[in-house]
């Protein structure tokens, strides 16, 4: 049976030494999973501000890009919101993490949602956190059950709920 996991946090190894890419694929290999997709750190999770958590993500998984799979990180407050969506595709990811509780942004904002028409335009997955650290699930009631065409998961929670068009974002053509 072949294996692929959604969920993977990485860390510089200055910041989380059990968090970085040594001890991940070490973890895959002991659990038997052969990909897996791995989230950058958000910015205040990184050791050095010179280079974009999505890019040290990239940097990070190159020598591995048969295994792992990354998915950018928005910085909410650097602003200019298109040019880091347009920075994480031409990294070569599939999506981006969202995490509203963490970021501190409101899922129906305009901030998100200029996140969110550039991300479709570019046909990125959109993965959101709905834990209730300090927001409620409630917002989310719209990404969850929305018909458009924008491809979005929300996990953490017990919760998986997967739009329709999941088909542009299908784990089995990853090789």
């Amino acid at each position: 049976m072949r294996i692929t996991a959604h969920h993977a946090h990485l860390f510089p190894t200055q910041v989380r030494p059990a968090g970085d890419i040594a001890h991940l694929l070490s973890t895959l290999d002991a659990c038997g999973i052969e990909q897996c997709v791995a989230f950058a750190p958000f910015p205040a999770q990184m050791h050095r501000q010179d280079i974009s958590p999505s890019r040290w993500l990239h940097d990070e998984i190159a020598p591995h890009d048969d295994r792992l799979f990354g998915f950018g990180v928005i910085d909410f407050a650097r602003g200019h919101l298109q040019e880091q969506v347009d920075e994480i595709a031409q990294l070569g990811f599939r999506g981006i993490k969202l995490h509203p509780a963490y970021q501190h942004f409101h899922v129906f904002g305009p901030e998100a949602r200029e996140v969110y028409v550039r991300a479709e335009e570019l046909g990125l997955f959109l993965s959101f956190h709905t834990g209730v650290h300090f927001d409620r699930i409630a917002h989310y009631d719209v990404l969850l059950f929305d018909d458009r065409d924008s491809t979005t998961a929300t996990g953490d929670d017990n919760l998986i709920c997967i739009s329709q068009s999941l088909n542009r974002f299908n784990l089995n053509d990853i090789n």
